[in-house]
C-alpha cells in the first residue's frame, strides 16, 4: 500500500478521534463521575459501568501485563544501541530500528498530553483517594497496547524470514493487545468511550507509522538471497570432448 493511503487512512482516523472527543464533551453531559465529574455520553456511560461494575484485579493484571509492552521499547532501544556502537554512528543503525524510536517518542507525547494536560474525562472510580480525580480519556494503557505491540509486529517482521514465526509473532501481539484492552474494560477504571478513543487515535497512529515505515532501508541487507536466479560461474563455456565414436565431418 502507498504512503499516501497509509495518510489517507490516519488523517480519517484522526479526524474521527477529534470529532468523537468533541461529542464526549458536549453530548449527553451529566455530573455521574467520583465527586460528580462531568461525562459525556453518561446514559451510555453510566449504563454500561452499572452493568460491567469494576474488578480491580483486572486492573493491576492489565497494569502487569502493560509492562510487556514496555519491555519491547527497552530491547529495540538495547539493539539500536548495540548497533549505534559496533556501527560507529547512529546514521548506519537499521531504518527499521530508527523509525520505531521516533514513533516511540510521538506515543510518548501523545501520553503526556491526555495524562497531564488536557482533561476530557476523569475514571468511573477513584483508585487512590491521595490522588483523588485521575484522567481517564483516552485509556493509555490502551493506547499502549495497540501501538507498541502493533509497531513490534510491524518492525520484527522485516527481520523474520519464516512464515510460522510471523504468524506466530502477530497473533501473540495481537492476544496480548486485546487481552489488555478488555482488561480494561472489565476492570471498570475507565468509560467505555475512553476505551473506543483510544483505539481510534493508537489506529490513527499506526497507519502514519506505515505511512514512513520502508523496511527496505537497511545499511546491511537481511533479505534472503533469491535462489531462482542462477549463480554466476567464472567458467562460461565448458570444453567437453566430443564422443569417440562421432563420424567427423568430411568435405566433399
Amino acid at each position: 500500500m502507498t504512503r499516501k493511503r497509509w495518510l489517507l487512512y490516519s488523517g480519517i482516523l484522526f479526524l474521527v478521534f477529534i470529532i468523537f472527543t468533541v461529542l464526549i464533551k458536549t453530548v449527553d453531559v451529566q455530573t455521574i463521575g467520583p465527586e460528580n465529574s462531568s461525562v459525556g455520553f453518561a446514559t451510555l456511560n453510566g449504563a454500561f459501568r452499572d452493568w460491567i461494575g469494576n474488578r480491580i484485579i483486572w486492573y493491576e493484571i492489565t497494569q502487569f501485563v502493560g509492562y510487556i509492552s514496555l519491555c519491547t521499547c527497552i530491547v529495540f532501544a538495547a539493539i539500536g544501541f548495540y548497533q549505534m556502537v559496533r556501527r560507529r554512528s547512529i546514521l548506519r543503525v537499521d531504518y527499521p530500528i530508527l523509525a520505531l524510536g521516533a514513533f516511540y517518542v510521538v506515543v510518548l507525547l501523545v501520553y503526556i498530553l491526555f495524562d497531564f494536560v488536557l482533561s476530557i474525562n476523569f475514571r468511573p472510580i477513584i483508585i487512590d483517594a491521595a490522588k483523588g480525580l485521575e484522567r481517564s480519556y483516552p485509556s493509555s494503557h490502551t493506547i499502549l497496547a495497540c501501538t507498541l505491540f502493533g509497531s513490534t509486529y510491524i518492525v520484527a517482521r522485516t527481520y523474520i524470514r519464516r512464515r510460522t514465526y510471523r504468524l506466530l509473532m502477530a497473533a501473540g501481539s495481537a492476544a496480548l493487545a486485546a487481552f489488555i484492552i478488555i482488561g480494561r474494560i472489565i476492570s471498570g477504571v475507565h468509560w467505555l468511550t475512553d476505551v473506543i478513543g483510544a483505539v481510534l487515535l493508537s489506529s490513527s497512529l499506526l497507519c502514519l507509522f506505515l505511512a514512513f515505515y520502508r523496511p527496505g532501508l537497511l545499511p546491511w541487507p537481511i533479505a534472503k538471497k533469491d535462489k531462482t536466479q542462477p549463480e554466476k560461474n567464472d567458467q562460461t563455456a565448458t570444453d567437453d570432448p566430443a564422443p569417440e565414436d562421432a563420424d567427423p565431418k568430411t568435405e566433399s
